[in-house]
């Protein structure tokens, strides 16, 4: 339900970007050809996909997005400076223009997969090494594997949906995310360079999907089924919900899970394992509900609660006790009164 709300709003703000670029004609005005074949082609170009194949080793993929193409099938190694989507001028953020020109909307696939098609983001200047979706754009990624050491957003209603994709190549503070009210879709996607992230409103939906760090915070939502995190942080307000979310941080010394200033999280059927150094989760102020999950701790308390509360009444198993301490409160199955709110 919930992405079909965010596809709905999407459409909305896009269909009136459209509208806006388009010529208008009042009653006696003269037609003019041109005006009429530029309103044909910037709605070819907006709802319609122009599909072209090409060969990394001799095609250029920002000559053939600039030629009108939007739908490009690459097979072996493309390369650009940088990819953005949208009815956006980077320049006076970046000091210079980007790659390709402005298009609204983008699907780029790899031919044979992607153990074998590549995307490489590796421009030198400010802002390059980017791939960014703003203002109602579109990016559709399948079946290559992307390597960039920045970071990929998607902000102001910008959508981004990447199926089978790997993307490598990260350095610090690479990041996968999404800002003011943008949306991202990742299903049977993988990194293990770069952080996921949703905030300002933002939404994210996963599936199937491993990454290095997850953050949550300022009214974001991750929503996720069989995923796989190193760490996880909320703070102001983020959602969490996920079955089947699995996090070890057994060879770290912070928690697993840390959530902060009026969050929430959901877990059903997930498996957190932490370490000896401390909790496994660490909550404060937040609320947390747990389902069928199974919590793993070598720390004699593998949860803290502290101004908030936590529901863990249906079919979980807990190592170690509960410590709910500064207004801390809580409900659980008969199964674990021994591992009750201490």
């Amino acid at each position: 339900m919930k992405k079909f709300i965010a596809s709905i709003i999407s459409t909305i703000f896009f269909g009136s970007l459209v509208f806006a670029q388009l010529t208008e004609f009042s009653q006696g005005d003269i037609l003019s050809a041109g005006a009429m074949n530029q309103n044909f082609s910037h709605l070819q170009n907006q709802f319609s996909l122009n599909k072209k194949e090409i060969d990394c080793s001799s095609d250029n993929l920002t000559a053939t997005i600039n030629q009108g193409y939007n739908h490009i099938v690459i097979n072996g190694n493309c390369s650009v400076k940088n990819l953005f989507i949208g009815l956006f001028d980077i320049s006076p953020y970046c000091n210079h223009s980007q790659a390709n020109n402005k298009i609204q909307r983008l699907m780029i696939s790899g031919k044979t997969g992607k153990s074998s098609d590549t995307l490489t983001i590796n421009g030198s200047a400010n802002c390059d090494s980017q791939i960014g979706v703003f203002h109602g754009g579109s990016l559709n990624v399948s079946d290559i594997t992307i390597n960039l050491s920045g970071s990929i957003m998607s902000s102001n209603s910008g959508n981004i949906r990447m199926r089978n994709v790997i993307v490598a190549g990260g350095s610090s503070g690479s990041t996968i995310g999404a800002q003011r009210v943008g949306h991202i879709q990742l299903e049977n996607f993988t990194t293990t360079s770069h952080d996921i992230g949703a905030e300002s409103g933002s939404m994210i939906y996963l599936e199937n999907t491993t990454s290095k760090d997850m953050y949550i915070r300022t009214n974001g939502m991750i929503e996720g089924d069989n995923v796989t995190v190193s760490v996880l942080t909320l703070d102001t307000a983020g959602v969490a919900e996920f079955n089947k979310l699995t996090i070890d941080c057994s060879s770290a010394s912070s928690a697993c899970i840390t959530a902060n200033a009026g969050t929430t999280i959901k877990l059903q059927n997930s498996t957190i394992t932490g370490n000896g150094s401390t909790h496994a989760i660490s909550i404060f102020g937040a609320y947390l509900d747990l389902k069928g999950s199974t919590i793993n701790s070598t720390n004699s308390e593998s949860i803290k609660v502290d101004y908030s509360y936590i529901s863990a009444s249906t079919n979980n198993t807990i190592q170690g006790t509960i410590k709910c301490s500064q207004n801390g409160l809580g409900s659980f199955d008969s199964a674990h009164t021994t591992s009750g709110c201490n």
